[in-house]
C-alpha cells in the first residue's frame, strides 16, 4: 500500500495487492481492483502491466468459478504477451 501511495502508476504493486485480497477471501473486491488496473494500464499504454492484470483477473475469475470469463481473460493475457514477445518488447 505504501508503494502505491508513493506512485499510483505502480500497476504491478496494485495487482499484487489485489491478489493478496483474494487470499483473504474477498474475490469481488479483487476483481474490481483488477478491472481498474486494466483500465489504468490501457491509459498508461503499459502493455506488460495490461497482460499481467488480465492474467491475474483470469485467476480470480477461475477461483470464483466464473470459468468462461476466466478463459476470456486468459486469452487476452496470452494475446497481449504474444504481441510483446513478437515485437521483442520483452525478452
Amino acid at each position: 500500500k505504501k508503494a502505491i501511495k508513493l506512485d499510483d502508476n505502480l500497476i504491478d504493486a496494485k495487482n499484487l495487492l489485489a491478489e493478496m485480497i483474494i487470499e483473504q477471501g474477498d474475490i469481488s473486491k479483487s476483481l474490481i481492483m483488477f478491472n481498474n488496473n486494466i483500465d489504468q494500464a490501457k491509459e498508461l499504454d503499459d502493455q506488460y502491466a495490461l497482460a499481467e492484470a488480465y492474467s491475474y483477473r483470469g485467476w480470480a475469475l477461475w477461483t470464483d468459478s466464473q470459468h468462461e470469463m476466466a478463459l476470456d481473460s486468459f486469452s487476452l493475457a496470452l494475446t497481449q504477451m504474444y504481441h510483446l514477445l513478437y515485437y521483442h518488447i520483452i525478452l
